[in-house]
């Protein structure tokens, strides 16, 4: 039985980075085509680099939350995502291309970080995490844990109310 949980996981796993793929090479301009209201958004915005930038727990402190007094409460300027993973963890490894595709589609309205567990361990105690990959989505001085798939419907939503076609 837990061959086939496997299994079913992977073919899972491969469909949603298909569909993403699919997704942001169907939806995305030639850079000829982008206007320049989109490119002035991207050098004007702080967040939304396109990349997935790797932080510590300092890091974290001063661009997510402090999670030593309000882990709840999100201090970051624009919407973001943080994947917790570990080095060693499969799962993690399967959905870190699919991350870094959806920065590079949402660059200019959300920011992407990661976070290494086992080099941050004070993490997983403030938000009681057991168990990885461990993804927390931040918006509106708020932070919950959302699922992997889970992420695209938050990012075509908050796109669709601030007007950009992804």
């Amino acid at each position: 039985m837990e061959k086939r949980y496997k299994w079913i996981v992977i073919i899972i796993c491969l469909l949603i980075v298909r569909g993403v793929v699919y997704y942001l090479k169907s939806g995305k301009e030639t850079p000829e085509a982008q206007t320049e209201d989109v490119t002035e958004a991207e050098e004007n915005t702080p967040w939304g680099n396109g990349k997935v930038d790797s932080i510590s727990e300092d890091q974290f402190i001063k661009l997510v939350a402090d999670f030593n007094t309000d882990k709840d409460t999100y201090i970051g300027e624009g919407p973001a995502f943080v994947d917790i993973y570990t080095t060693w963890c499969g799962p993690c490894k399967q959905l870190a291309p699919i991350i870094e595709a959806l920065a590079d589609g949402c660059a200019g309205t959300f920011q992407f970080y990661k976070l290494d567990l086992d080099q941050n361990p004070n993490l997983a105690a403030a938000y009681n995490i057991h168990s990885i990959p461990y993804i927390l989505y931040c918006d509106s001085s708020k932070i919950r844990r959302v699922l992997p798939d889970e992420m695209m419907s938050i990012i075509k939503k908050t796109q669709t109310e601030i007007g950009i076609i992804f």
